[in-house]
């Protein structure tokens, strides 16, 4: 999964498109040939540089966001992953170790499914269901039984 959603900073922006489309998210992730995290790339940074006439030929160096919000392996907690996703409004975070390689990436949708998922919990609470209607259906046991 980490592969579909990396590019390198020389790839084309048409280029950088075609993968964002493949991967189905709407982030792709910057790194160089040893898998440092350089930077992060939208759909909406690839827009914005189209709009400015920016030849799709040319490559992404000039334009992914080089400042990326970012966690580090091993000193993180689920609030602060949730802080962070709420805070910066991000669809994905990138994991990294002490030298800046990518190790994982974390995403919102993924984080926010595993928290929501609906808890099944036996309540003793008695129910009386009423209903209506002379039993006909059901007789002879209305007979004896109420409905």
């Amino acid at each position: 999964m980490i592969k579909d959603i990396t590019i390198r900073p020389n790839v084309t922006i048409l280029q950088a498109m075609k993968s964002l489309s493949n991967s189905g998210e709407k982030c792709l992730i910057v790194i160089d040939n040893n898998s440092i995290l350089l930077g992060t790339i939208t759909d909406g940074d690839l827009r914005r540089a189209i709009l400015k006439g920016i030849d799709v030929n040319k490559t992404i160096k000039s334009i992914y966001y080089k400042e990326p919000t970012f966690l580090l392996k091993n000193e993180f907690n689920d609030e602060e992953i949730n802080k962070l996703f709420f805070e910066k409004k991000v669809d994905l975070i990138p994991v990294v170790d002490s030298n800046g390689k990518l190790c994982d990436i974390l995403f919102w949708k993924k984080i926010i499914n595993e928290q929501t998922k609906p808890i099944k919990k036996i309540l003793n609470i008695p129910v009386v269901i009423m209903v209506g209607g002379k039993g006909t259906r059901l007789k002879p046991f209305t007979n004896v039984l109420p409905k």
